[in-house]
C-alpha cells in the first residue's frame, strides 16, 4: 500500500481519536455537572429544566465518542500499532496543563472581600461564618453612626424605624413608622374621608425613587383630597412578613382598603429565616419568624427572631436556631473539604453548584402551600374586619421581557399560586407593558420607576373605583 495512503489513514484515525476523547471528557462533565443539580425532582420534570436538556444531549454523545475510543482500541490491538497509546497520552498531557492553567489563572485573579474568595464575581464555596460575623458586624458598625431606616423588630424581623431618614436621602418615616413625605409627621393627625393601606416589599414601599414619586403617592393624589393612602410596605419582605405587618400595624388604622402587593421573589422569602444565608448580597443583618403548615393552618417558628447582635455572637452557623428551615441553606455550602484546595474546582462547584433534595419543609410544595394559605388568611382577616382586600401582582423584569402578558396556561409559579389558593388578583403587568422598556426602571437600579409607579397608579385608581362604588 502506498505509504502516503497509509499515512493519511493514520493521521485522520489519530484525528479522530482525539476528538473523541475531548468530546468524552467534555460530555462527562457536562453530566457531572448536570445530574447532581436534579434535586431530587421527578425525570420528567428534571429532563424539562435547563441541566436536563445538557443530559439529553451529553448523554448520547458521550455514548457515541465512547464507541470510537473503543474501537479505535480494538484496531489498535489488532494491529499491534502504539499509536493509541501515544494519542491518549497527548491527550492527557493537554488535559493536565489546561487544569493547571485554569488553576493558577484562578488562584491569580481571584480576591478576598468580606464574603471571601471571589473570582468572575462568583464567591467560591464553602462559605466561611467568621467572615460572614465581620461583614455583618461591618454592617452594624456603619448603622450604629445614626439611626438606621431599618430597625429590629421582635415579630417580622425588621420593620421601618419612626422618625427616620435613609442614608440616600430618599425616604422618610413617619412618627408611626410607615413611608412618608419628611419626618417628624404623624398620619394619624391629618383629617380622612377613605383609608387605603399597603402591604408589600420593596416594590410596594417604592425603593429608589422618592415618596412623592411613588405609586402609593400618586394614587392618592389620583383619588382626591378624601383619600389618605398609607405605605407599610417594608424593603425586602416576604408575603409572611407582608402578612404580619397587617395583622399588627395595619389593622388598628381600620382601613377601608388593603392593597397587598405581591412581587414575585416575595414568595421564596418566605421560606427563610436568616437573609445573610439565602441572599448573602443584602445587607440585612437579621433573622426573621417562618411559618410552617401544620395540618391545614399555619403555624409560626421564631418568634421572637435573634437580635443582630446574638445571630453574630453564634460561634458556628449549625448554632442558628431553626437553620433548617432556611431554604437556602446547604450544610454542605458551609464545611471545607480536602477538594477545596483547588481553586478550580471550588470555583466550578460554586458556578454550578449541587441542587441537594430539598427537606418536607423547604420543598416547593412547602412554599406552594404555606403562601397559599397566608394569601387566603389575609383575604379572611381583611373581609373579617370590614376591609375590601385587594391583591395586586407586581411583575418582575422577566415578566416584561414577552411583548404581552402570559396567557393562563404559561402563568409563572407566582401567579399559579395566588390562583391555586383561590385568589382573585389584579395583574399589573399590562399597565407596566404600556411604559417604554427603558423608562420601566430606575437606571442602574431595580425598581419601579417614577413613569411605570404612574402606570401602576393609573391603573390601581380604575380598580378602586370599581370596588368602592
Amino acid at each position: 500500500m502506498d505509504n502516503g495512503l497509509v499515512r493519511t489513514r493514520d493521521s485522520a484515525a489519530t484525528l479522530v481519536l482525539l476528538v473523541s476523547l475531548y468530546t468524552f471528557e467534555l460530555s462527562g462533565l457536562l453530566l457531572a455537572i448536570a445530574i447532581p443539580r436534579s434535586g431530587g425532582k421527578p425525570i420528567l420534570s428534571f429532563l424539562a429544566s435547563r441541566p436536563g436538556l445538557f443530559c439529553l444531549v451529553a448523554f448520547p454523545i458521550l455514548v457515541a465518542s465512547s464507541a470510537v475510543i473503543v474501537h479505535q482500541y480494538r484496531m489498535s490491538r489488532r494491529t499491534g500499532s502504539r499509536q493509541f497509546g501515544l494519542v491518549v497520552m497527548m491527550n492527557l498531557v493537554t488535559v493536565l496543563i489546561l487544569l493547571t492553567v485554569g488553576e493558577l489563572a484562578i488562584r491569580v485573579f481571584s480576591f478576598q472581600t468580606t464574603e471571601g474568595l471571589v473570582f468572575m464575581n462568583i464567591s467560591l464555596l464553602p462559605r466561611s461564618w467568621g467572615d460572614v460575623v465581620v461583614r455583618n458586624h461591618g454592617i452594624l458598625k456603619r448603622a450604629s453612626t445614626n439611626d438606621p431606616y431599618l430597625v429590629y423588630d421582635d415579630l417580622m424581623g425588621w420593620t421601618i424605624g419612626p422618625n427616620r431618614r435613609s442614608a440616600d436621602g430618599l425616604n422618610f418615616s413617619s412618627v408611626e413608622g410607615i413611608r412618608s413625605p419628611r419626618s417628624e409627621m404623624a398620619f394619624a393627625d391629618l383629617p380622612v374621608t377613605y383609608r387605603i393601606a399597603l402591604i408589600g416589599d420593596s416594590f410596594t414601599f417604592c425603593l429608589d425613587v422618592k415618596y412623592e414619586e411613588s405609586w402609593g403617592n400618586q394614587l392618592e393624589r389620583a383619588l382626591g383630597p378624601e383619600f389618605q393612602v398609607l405605605n407599610f410596605g417594608v424593603p425586602g419582605y416576604g408575603l409572611d412578613q407582608a402578612y404580619l405587618r397587617y395583622y399588627r400595624d395595619v389593622r388598628p388604622w381600620d382601613p377601608d382598603v388593603v392593597i397587598f402587593g405581591v412581587f414575585p421573589h416575595d414568595l421564596e422569602r418566605t421560606m427563610t429565616v436568616y437573609n445573610l444565608v439565602s441572599f448573602p448580597e443584602w445587607e440585612y443583618p437579621f433573622a426573621k419568624s417562618r411559618f410552617v403548615m401544620n395540618g391545614e393552618r399555619l403555624a409560626i417558628l421564631n418568634v421572637p427572631p435573634l437580635t443582630p447582635e446574638a445571630i453574630f455572637s453564634k460561634s458556628s452557623i449549625k448554632d442558628l436556631p431553626f437553620i433548617e428551615y432556611d431554604r437556602g441553606y446547604n450544610q454542605a455550602d458551609w464545611q471545607w473539604r480536602y477538594y477545596h484546595h483547588s481553586h478550580l474546582l471550588r470555583f466550578l462547584i460554586s458556578r454550578y453548584p449541587l441542587w441537594p433534595v430539598p427537606s418536607q419543609d423547604v420543598s416547593e410544595v412547602a412554599m406552594k402551600s404555606v403562601n397559599s394559605e397566608l394569601m387566603r388568611s389575609f383575604v379572611r382577616l381583611a373581609t373579617a374586619e370590614h376591609s375590601i382586600p385587594i391583591v395586586v401582582y407586581l411583575p418582575a423584569r422577566k415578566d416584561l421581557r414577552a411583548s404581552s402578558p402570559h396567557p393562563e396556561g404559561a402563568m409563572g409559579f407566582e401567579q399559579s399560586v395566588l390562583r391555586s389558593a383561590g385568589i382573585a388578583y389584579t395583574d399589573l403587568t399590562p399597565c407596566l407593558l404600556e411604559v417604554s422598556p427603558f423608562d420601566r426602571f430606575v437606571v442602574g437600579a431595580r425598581h419601579y420607576s417614577p413613569q411605570a409607579n404612574a402606570a401602576i397608579a393609573n391603573c390601581l385608581r380604575e380598580v378602586l373605583v370599581r370596588h368602592l362604588s
